[in-house]
């Protein structure tokens, strides 16, 4: 495995000073500077950044004779930074990057390499949470909104880069992703359409977050191949689209549909994927196709974690996305060929065509600005203070 670490600065808004002079880090698995990466005014437009020599001699010492890596994008709520001393169970070396049988007592069973073989896998660790004080300096109003809206971003930037550095060392290379590291992935890929349309060959999501107008819109402007495996009944996935996240995006509105709960427009390169759909007819045909393939994949709560973690808990979906990853007979054109119910339920053809993509809000006063309009339109009522 090589061990990828992105470090951001805690600073203001972009409008900042802080912002304007801070440079985030990508570091190795030790701790030691692999790139800086100053910070744009504006990290969703800005030009990725290039791959540096560290990066990329690290990429090239690490190298599997394979010729074939998976890089892991773990999602919300996890900070690897060294120097800020993470609690262990924040640290997704700990958890989702541990090997299996060795992660955190308070969460076994996380490992990703039941999934992705751990020699090929870049495990890309990207501080994805901040306290009280980072995020009221940011002028959010809470914290998910800091992690959606500036960390994923950044930490999209590092990602573009490590990509970069793979596609150039000749690496065939897949994406793994959770949740909100579906936004860090499909920004990282929206950054590298122009020049590298064809860095990453697959990506798998688990029960994405990232905004399915955003993924459309990056979906036709590269030749990656999209598998997102999602679940209507994911109670976190229904909360993000409803009444939190990006506050320019009105709750329950089209631009805050996510890709893990709402799906995207059959598109060439992207497939959905539902799992336990409540139609029982589109029940039945889910459990046949993949019960002819000796598979019982499922949605349900994982013991005593939510359907929202259950896509990669369950030794059965641990199954069906290894395959996904690695036999050609789980690939897009494969699967629709032999029948895979895809899609989700009550999707409107087209609905996500020419949605515009909120841009990046700068100053507090466009932050506190928007939050207010968005709490107007909660059920919730007001946004937190």
């Amino acid at each position: 495995m090589l061990k990828l670490i992105f470090s951001p600065r805690a600073t203001g808004a972009p409008d900042s000073s802080g912002w304007r002079q801070a440079v985030d880090r990508l570091l190795d698995g030790e701790g030691n500077l692999l790139q800086p990466l100053p910070r744009p005014h504006d990290p969703y437009t800005a030009p990725p950044p290039l791959p540096e020599t560290p990066l990329r001699s690290a990429v090239a010492r690490w190298a599997p004779p394979s010729r074939h890596v998976t890089v892991l994008v773990h999602g919300f709520e996890f900070n690897p930074v060294p120097d800020e001393n993470p609690a262990p169970a924040d640290n997704p070396f700990n958890r989702v990057y541990a090997l299996p049988n060795a992660e955190f007592p308070g969460h076994p069973g996380e490992s990703w390499f039941h999934i992705a073989d751990e020699p090929t896998s870049v495990a890309f660790a990207w501080k994805s949470t901040g306290s009280f004080l980072e995020y009221a300096d940011a002028c959010w109003a809470e914290f998910y909104a800091y992690a959606l809206c500036d960390l994923a971003p950044l930490a999209a930037r590092a990602l573009a880069a490590v990509l970069a550095a793979c596609a150039g060392a000749g690496l065939t290379v897949d994406i793994l992703a959770h949740s909100l590291g579906s936004r860090t992935s499909v920004k990282a890929l929206g950054l590298l359409a122009a020049t590298q349309r064809a860095a990453v060959r697959r990506c798998l999501f688990m029960e994405g977050a990232e905004y399915c107008v955003d993924a459309r819109d990056v979906a036709g402007r590269v030749g990656t191949e999209f598998t997102s495996i999602g679940n209507r009944a994911d109670p976190v996935l229904a909360q993000l689209a409803g009444s939190f996240g990006d506050p320019q995006r009105l709750p329950n509105s089209i631009p805050s549909m996510v890709v893990g709960r709402s799906g995207v427009d059959r598109l060439t390169n992207w497939l959905d994927i539902e799992l336990d759909p409540a139609d029982p007819a589109r029940l039945a045909a889910f459990r046949s196709f993949f019960g002819a393939r000796g598979l019982s994949p499922t949605g349900a709560p994982f013991q005593d974690r939510g359907q929202h973690w259950s896509c990669y808990l369950w030794p059965e979906n641990q199954k069906m996305l290894r395959r996904m990853l690695y036999e050609p007979g789980y690939s897009i054109a494969a699967l629709r060929s032999a029948g895979v119910p895809e899609g989700v339920q009550d999707e409107i053809p087209g609905r996500f065509a020419n949605v515009p993509i909120p841009g990046l809000l700068a100053t507090c006063l466009e932050r506190q600005a928007a939050t207010q309009v968005e709490a107007g339109h909660s059920p919730d009522g007001p946004a937190m203070a």
